[in-house]
């Protein structure tokens, strides 16, 4: 699960046996403390703080980070076949709010001199409305990075204004999941989301100018060597 809690018990002394989400071996035996409940304000979690790892810290200078990875939501309701998501991190979908958002991109800017940042989230777009919320408050507040979505956006969860908004607000590149290009093996990975709405999303996202990048997977179930072909 969720480790901010977890690790920060673990380093502080607590006794292990007590604190619950983690696993460990006593003797020859392993031992799963009680699942830990996830977090429900994401807001009130710190902002990552680099300065003591020798990567960004040097000789007590903090060097820059260019390219900041943010999240601003976890949780995924989707059943992909292909993905642990729901499991790792939970199918409850959990949100930051546009303005401790924003607030950690200025601390970026001041702290660490980024200029741009990637949107780390599983599943961005999943509430179109918030991600156009964000959007705007990006272009508002004249908030002057560049940023990318590496990680994957659902193609069903675009449409032409939400794509409009991420091209002004700084956006531009994204990862769509294509997974693969046979509508047959595509229906078998319980995705919810047809080959169509793959097209269609791309498609949106290039005529708003943003640059998109696909991902396949090879060997899923049904596939063949010439599916697998045909999907690249």
């Amino acid at each position: 699960g969720e480790a901010e809690m977890i690790f920060s018990e673990l380093v502080s002394g607590k006794d292990y046996r007590t604190i619950e989400g983690i696993i460990y071996r006593e003797n020859s035996k392993v031992i799963e403390t009680p699942t830990r409940k996830w977090i429900t304000d994401l807001d009130a979690l710190s902002f990552p703080d680099y300065d003591d790892f020798d990567s960004v810290s040097e000789n007590g200078t903090i060097k820059e980070i260019d390219n900041w990875p943010l999240v601003t939501s976890r949780g995924c309701p989707y059943s992909c076949s292909y993905c642990n998501v729901p499991t790792v991190i939970g199918r409850k979908f959990r949100t930051r709010s546009g303005k401790n958002i924003l607030e950690e991109l200025r601390y970026a800017q001041e702290k660490y001199k980024s200029n741009e940042f990637k949107i780390l989230d599983d599943n961005f777009t999943l509430l179109m409305d918030r991600a156009k919320d964000i959007c705007k408050l990006f272009i508002d507040e004249k908030l002057d990075m560049k940023w990318t979505c590496p990680n994957g956006i659902r193609a069903d969860r675009l449409d032409e204004e939400l794509c409009r908004l991420m091209k002004e607000a700084g956006c531009y590149s994204m990862s769509i999941g294509v997974e693969s290009g046979d509508p047959e093996v595509f229906e078998k990975i319980n995705k919810g989301e047809k080959l169509e709405d793959v097209e269609r999303g791309i498609k949106l996202a290039q005529a708003a100018g943003i640059q998109v990048h696909g991902f396949f997977i090879i060997g899923l179930v049904g596939s063949t060597v010439e599916t697998d072909k045909r999907s690249i």
